[in-house]
């Protein structure tokens, strides 16, 4: 191979890649009491630089670095943390049929709900992976290579289909968790039909298996309805999950490894998983600029007596695991009032705002013993070129 190089070298296009993001994200009355000073701001930085290059004819290769850091700041200040890492480094072989890539490389999967790039985290999801992918299906399979908490022992494997009645998503996860061992298959279904301006999206998944040495049996719907007017979208939209079990087997869906903020309000305190869930709101544009949403949140239990899930996890808020085994606090969780901004200066350049407010329900006062609101805010830089 060496000898054939120089014949090639002059034919490689190298483009530059980078890409920095700043967020500052507060959020206060943690713990539902106005009373006790617990506010937490947090400062994100993350910084992505490489290349993405033609190597050959139907050959390409991507290279990126990444570098994090977190700076807490509040009454209880935590430390600065920082990771470094390269979150892509992959080759890719295009076919007239397929495009094969093997490497580091993002993964995105039908609705993102199961399998996303979780970039909203600071550090985000990469994979280490060999992907398979034609015009109407997707193969891949490999391991987290980079994400917030790497799960060592994980393994996955996911196929989609799209068809002409939706796309059908079949995922296996492999994982073991405090010495016992998960092996959970989903089968997932996603399907859009519009009607002019009208467009109803309906999407469901099916686990079974086996989940920390208990039988897996488990469920999730969703559903949204929305009509485009104009510059506005209403919508309406509700999420539900199965949740609890019993000594031999798990009800909790387990949502693997999907890109989770806002799908649930901004705050990310709500998760596919135990959960009923309904939401109104409206996308907006206001000229070729701004756009954003505003938006309701009405959140439930599935299972009084499993707990509430947000999207890295059961909740935990001033010391306060929620979770009752038994399901005397009941099922409202509360209420979530939400506005998303962004303003696209330009073509590299983005600003997003945002500020939710949630106001808890009986089953988080009954567990905190308060009922202040808590509120999220952030604001959000991202230049890329």
């Amino acid at each position: 191979m060496p000898i054939f190089l120089p014949l090639y070298i002059k034919s490689i296009k190298f483009v530059p890649t980078f890409e920095m993001r700043s967020r500052f994200e507060h959020r206060h009355d943690r713990d539902f009491d106005k009373s006790v000073n617990d506010y937490k701001t947090d400062s994100l930085l993350r910084i992505r630089f490489g290349f993405t290059a033609n190597l050959a004819e139907g050959l390409d290769s991507e290279m990126r670095y990444q570098y994090s850091q977190l700076t807490p700041s509040g009454p209880k200040l935590g430390q600065v943390s920082e990771d470094g890492d390269i979150d892509l480094l992959n080759l890719k072989f295009k076919t007239p049929s397929a495009t094969w890539t093997a490497g580091r490389q993002k993964v995105a999967l039908s609705s993102t709900r199961l399998v996303g790039t979780g970039d909203w985290n600071n550090i985000g999801r990469s994979w280490d992976a060999i992907r398979a992918s034609g015009r109407d299906w997707d193969l891949f399979a490999g391991a987290v290579g980079v994400s917030a908490n790497r799960p060592d022992k994980a393994r996955f494997a996911a196929g989609t289909m799209r068809w002409k009645h939706g796309e059908t998503l079949l995922a296996f996860k492999s994982d073991e968790v405090s010495g016992k061992d998960s092996r959970i298959y989903t089968l997932d279904h996603n399907y859009t039909k519009k009607f002019g301006q009208v467009a109803l999206t309906l999407e469901g998944a099916l686990q079974g298996g086996r989940s920390q040495g208990k039988d897996q049996e488990a469920w999730a719907l969703h559903s949204r309805l929305s009509r485009t007017a104009g510059n506005f979208t209403p919508y309406i939209e509700a999420s539900f999950a199965s949740g609890g079990g019993d000594s031999s087997k798990s009800r909790t869906f387990d949502p693997l490894y999907g890109s989770t903020h806002g799908f649930h309000g901004i705050a990310d305190l709500q998760g596919w998983k135990n959960e009923d869930y309904v939401s109104v709101g409206v996308d907006f544009r206001a000229g070729s600029q701004l756009s954003g949403r505003a938006s309701y949140h009405r959140m439930r239990l599935r299972d009084a007596s499993d707990a509430w899930y947000g999207t890295s996890g059961a909740n935990k808020f001033g010391g306060t695991v929620f979770v009752d085994p038994t399901g005397a606090s009941g099922k409202d969780v509360g209420q979530e009032y939400d506005l998303d901004l962004t303003w696209s200066v330009d073509k590299k350049t983005d600003i997003r705002f945002g500020v939710a407010v949630f106001d808890p329900g009986s089953f988080v006062r009954n567990l905190s013993g308060k009922g202040d609101n808590m509120t999220f805010g952030y604001l959000q830089f991202i230049v890329k070129f």
